[in-house]
């Protein structure tokens, strides 16, 4: 588990720096390589579910009385065991993980490009003009509602433009991960993001969310 710990601390590290670099460039090769490395991490730590769920559940609670520091990990492993149903074996969940950008990554790569391509132009204000999308805030705050309204309609009829591809990708992204959620015996993805999140869809209208299939 504290190697577990150490690698996902260098994944970020390494995810963060190579992410930032794509946003600054996306021609830059570092937009493959942070695919790249998510998808390989994944793919060599893919055999700890499996590893954890062969343990006997008196094995696991003996170890905890032996190893109290075990005791910080206990959230982690009563989750993974409760995922039990849904976890694929090492082999087949390290198979997915490698072919990750090829089945769900790709359509964010397309939007981003897609966004890239776009003239949302400027909004005039006081201050000086803005950015329709890279000063969206401060056009949102601006206390001039014709402001407002013109960075509104200027980001949306931007969007509008390419409304064909983007809604390509929408669906793309759905139809992946409803296809990765099922992979995993889960209904559909907004069950497998519920259930990640530690709610079930029954429960979310209490606190406001409405689930729809």
């Amino acid at each position: 588990m504290r190697q577990s710990d150490a690698v996902q601390t260098l994944f970020a590290r390494h995810e963060h720096y190579l992410h930032l670099r794509c946003a600054q460039n996306r021609k830059d090769a570092s937009c493959d390589a942070d695919h790249a490395l998510e998808s390989d991490v994944d793919a060599k730590t893919a055999f700890l579910g499996p590893e954890i769920l062969a343990i006997p559940e008196d094995r696991l609670n003996a170890f905890f009385h032996q190893e109290p520091a075990l005791a910080a990990y206990r959230f982690t492993l009563s989750g993974i065991r409760r995922d039990a149903p849904h976890l694929l074996s090492g082999p087949e969940q390290s198979l997915l993980d490698q072919f990750q950008p090829q089945i769900a990554d790709w359509q964010y790569d397309l939007y981003q490009q897609i966004v890239a391509g776009i003239s949302f132009g400027t909004v005039k204000t006081k201050s000086g003009e803005f950015d329709v999308v890279r000063q969206r805030n401060l056009i949102a705050a601006d206390p001039d509602g014709r402001v407002r309204e013109e960075g509104f309609k200027r980001r949306f009829a931007g969007f509008a433009g390419q409304r064909d591809l983007l809604a390509f990708a929408l669906i793309q992204t759905v139809r992946a991960q409803n296809l990765l959620a099922r992979t995993h015996h889960y209904a559909d993805a907004p069950a497998r993001k519920y259930e990640s999140l530690d709610f079930k869809p029954e429960d979310t209208p209490a606190f406001g969310i409405e689930y729809r299939k």
